[in-house]
């Protein structure tokens, strides 16, 4: 019997399926290090042109870099928020509670009636940044309330916040 187990590890081993080398360009990678999705296609649509340019004193610096893959570091980001919230009465941060590490979490409040709510309107949540590496959500966020604080999109205001 053992023999033939041996004979049977002995065939499984030669087979074409395990002499195979995985497909690793670094040795030792574990497979999280691999590429495994393919590459992203080109971004050619409409949206390109709600960008603004380098110069724009509201550029956000996903718009500022040239190959529109960089996300600011945190305290890139909060600074730029600082400031939307300070040039413009329609834009202000609040702090609504606290990390299970202990640091304070904050919402961005785009809004035309002040510190208190119209009852009448319905709030839109939007979350964004919650987890690295899905900061799309938080750059087009960034984009649109630029444009609602100063390129004419403040009418998205009348009836919601």
């Amino acid at each position: 019997m053992r023999s033939s187990l041996l004979f049977a590890a002995a065939l499984l081993l030669a087979s074409p399926a395990m002499s195979q080398t995985p497909p690793s360009a670094l040795p030792n990678a574990a497979p999280w290090d691999q590429a495994f999705l393919p590459p992203a296609p080109a971004w050619n649509g409409p949206s390109r042109a709600l960008l603004r340019g380098a110069a724009d004193p509201w550029v956000t610096g996903f718009e500022a870099d040239a190959a529109h893959d960089f996300s600011p570091s945190y305290a890139d980001t909060r600074a730029w928020f600082d400031r939307l919230d300070a040039a413009s009465d329609l834009i202000r941060i609040e702090q609504f509670g606290t990390s299970p590490e202990g640091r304070p979490i904050y919402a961005v409040i785009a809004s035309k009636d002040g510190a208190t709510f119209d009852p009448s309107k319905p709030v839109l949540l939007a979350q964004a940044g919650i987890h690295p590496g899905e900061i799309d959500g938080k750059d087009a966020g960034m984009m649109l309330l630029r444009d609602i604080a100063f390129y004419g999109k403040d009418g998205l205001l009348d009836r919601a916040n």
